[in-house]
């Protein structure tokens, strides 16, 4: 095999094999586009876990809590003696697949709850 030859496939081979990487990545996203779809997957996280402190608040002194010792990204605010409201700011939409409990668009958006005996 000429020089040429061995050159031209090699080539070849390396264009594939970039183009492969490319659409991967396209596919599944760059590793920036994961981290930010991650911390929106806590920020859910952090509603729920805030959804069952207020609820366990609710149940035991039967109204809501004036605060909530939640971490940030969740901003609480009590509406009325049994509804509430989570809110947090999302990098990105709900996924398609997403349950529709925490359906929520990109940017901040809150969420109107009812207090509960149960989570």
């Amino acid at each position: 095999m000429s020089d040429l030859t061995g050159r031209s496939i090699a080539i070849a081979l390396s264009l594939v094999m970039a183009g492969v990487v490319g659409i991967g990545l396209y596919l599944s996203g760059s590793p920036a586009t994961a981290r930010q779809e991650a911390l929106d997957e806590r920020r859910i996280d952090a509603l729920s876990n805030a959804r069952a402190e207020v609820n366990e608040y609710w149940r035991k002194h039967h109204r809501l809590p004036p605060a909530i010792d939640s971490v940030n990204p969740i901003a609480y605010r009590a509406i009325n003696d049994s509804v509430y409201e989570l809110c947090a700011v999302f990098t990105y939409g709900s996924p398609a697949r997403a349950g529709f409990e925490w359906r929520h668009p990109a940017g901040r958006h809150c969420f109107t709850l009812l207090a509960s005996q149960r989570d």
